[in-house]
């Protein structure tokens, strides 16, 4: 894959898409309910979310195997930007 896309429907429908060659920093965090029913929180920044602006970014809140998925996002993110790195 090439990009992170997340769909939000609740009361409205909102979908964004990050490109992965974009993502300049990738966090896991976990708060205590979260731990306590084995959540996470991923939080990818790009460069314009890491100047301040927080709606370039994409947020992924509340995910099962956390770990798991944010292992996964690190190695296909080195890989994306691999080729763009001179």
């Amino acid at each position: 894959p090439n990009s992170v896309s997340h769909n939000r429907n609740f009361l409205w429908s909102k979908k964004k898409e990050v490109l992965l060659t974009n993502i300049k920093e990738i966090e896991l965090k976990s708060g205590f309910l979260q731990k306590l029913f084995g959540l996470g929180t991923i939080v990818m920044h790009t460069q314009a979310s890491t100047a301040g602006n927080n709606q370039t970014g994409l947020s992924l809140f509340d995910l099962e195997n956390a770990n798991k998925i944010y292992e996964s996002l690190k190695e296909n993110i080195s890989k994306a930007t691999a080729g763009t790195k001179t």
